[in-house]
């Protein structure tokens, strides 16, 4: 990337960071300054690609976002990166018809899962409109199926404009300034708010969310980057490198601490249990992270974040069976529609389930069986298992390279812990989760076309 291109993604920089402390901003000065944007990316979309995708991977997490109307259950929000991601596509199919050299779409084991669970949502859709299930919800069912082509449509537009290595280490350089970004983004609102967040009352949560805003979606975005850090610490080789790994690795522990997001807890801990599976060999590297650690949430740890786990077993006892446990209103609401699901909804329509969009379960297992039966579970746990074996086919491929294996096996690990995550929420749908996490799957998916000289035999 040139001066001129590092100038253009600088000034973009500013301008979201600058919106997102001064967020929320009126809907028409949004407006504007969204549509600024996007004209003066579509002249730098027609020349050059690396650019773009750098703003994309800033726009997941900076991106501003208005309000256009709501449905009947939920409002509709237009965010800067919807419109660039569809603009971005279309421009690439254009000049994929018109460059023939281009290709199609790249080939993967994961397309065909994707392309099944996307008929999947719209065939339970159709069905439910059809069946008087949900006729008055079928509009979000529509936007959410449209949110989760914009997820794919990053992943394919990724995938198929990564050639080289060098493009691909810029990309995830990025991946990781951004990350930086916002652990920066989520100390200052530590800072600005330390007396109501040492009384228990206050939450950080990533920029442009509003009031009161998804803690539990910035736990999630910070426990993924974080096992990314953690694996390249663990696999780099150059000791600078090891180091600003390890740096970004801990920078997160307290963003992630303040967020009181019991969901995220266990997703980190899930994490760091897999990272020492899936990478026992580096074992006398992981120590001292473990010591530091141990150290750091020993003596430092916020008093909310104690109050929080421990306010999880303390309200009314919630029987299941024979066994009784106490837990507060929050889980125990969750443990209820859980059981709602299996005993209710899914008996009545177990194939095809009640429509996207059609309910709000807070656990991603539960929602995709209620709301797409069996059918659509089964699809989702397809595309889980076809990233899993992405994943190992290049963790094979190139054994030799430990950019790579330190990229996967960090990206491994931070997908077990979204995996425990979406147990209490509905991780895979959330945008500012799923844009950076099918960013990283389409990196991975790249590595052997870019590195292709490293792939053993």
């Amino acid at each position: 990337m040139n001066t001129i291109k590092l100038l253009i993604f600088i000034i973009f920089l500013v301008v979201m960071v600058l919106m997102a402390l001064n967020s929320p901003l009126p809907p028409a000065l949004s407006l504007l300054t969204i549509s600024l944007l996007l004209a003066a990316l579509i002249l730098v979309m027609m020349i050059s690609v690396e650019l773009p995708i750098a703003i994309l991977i800033l726009a997941m997490l900076f991106s501003p976002e208005i309000s256009v109307g709501a449905t009947v259950s939920r409002g509709i929000i237009i965010r800067f990166d919807d419109i660039f991601i569809i603009l971005i596509f279309i421009i690439w199919l254009f000049k994929m018809a018109v460059n023939k050299q281009l290709g199609l779409l790249r080939h993967t084991s994961i397309n065909l899962p994707i392309w099944t669970y996307i008929f999947i949502c719209i065939l339970s859709s159709i069905s439910a409109f059809y069946n008087g299930i949900a006729q008055n919800r079928i509009l979000s069912g529509a936007f959410f199926i449209l949110k989760y082509l914009e997820y794919f449509c990053v992943y394919f537009f990724v995938l198929n404009n990564i050639k080289t290595e060098k493009q691909l280490k810029l990309f995830y350089s990025f991946l990781m300034f951004t990350y930086l970004a916002v652990c920066v983004y989520g100390y200052m609102q530590i800072f600005t708010f330390l007396p109501s967040a040492e009384s228990g009352a206050f939450r950080i949560t990533a920029p442009f969310e509003g009031k009161p805003g998804e803690p539990n979606t910035l736990s999630a975005y910070l426990m993924l980057l974080m096992s990314l850090a953690l694996g390249g610490f663990l696999y780099e080789n150059k000791y600078r490198l090891k180091l600003t790994y390890l740096a970004l690795f801990l920078l997160g522990i307290y963003p992630l601490c303040y967020t009181l997001s019991r969901s995220g807890y266990m997703g980190f801990l899930t994490m760091c249990v897999a990272t020492l599976l899936i990478a026992r060999k580096k074992i006398v590297f992981l120590l001292p992270v473990i010591v530091i650690l141990t150290m750091l949430l020993s003596y430092n740890l916020p008093v909310q974040v104690k109050n929080r786990i421990s306010a999880t077993f303390v309200g009314k006892k919630y029987s299941v069976g024979d066994v009784s446990i106490e837990i507060d209103g929050s889980a125990r609401e969750r443990v209820t529609s859980y059981k709602d699901v299996l005993e209710k909804r899914y008996p009545l329509h177990p194939f095809l389930g009640t429509g996207t969009a059609s309910t709000f379960i807070d656990g991603q297992y539960f929602s995709v069986l209620a709301e797409n039966g069996l059918f659509g579970l089964l699809a989702f746990f397809w595309i889980i298992l076809a990233i899993f074996g992405i994943c190992r086919k290049n963790l094979i491929l190139l054994k030799k390279d430990n950019f790579s294996q330190g990229l996967i096996r960090g990206f491994l690990a931070g997908f077990i812990g979204l995996l425990v995550h979406a147990l209490s929420a509905n991780t895979f749908i959330l945008i500012r989760i799923m844009e950076p996490f099918w960013f990283i799957v389409a990196l991975i998916a790249a590595l052997p076309l870019a590195l292709e000289k490293k792939v053993s035999v």
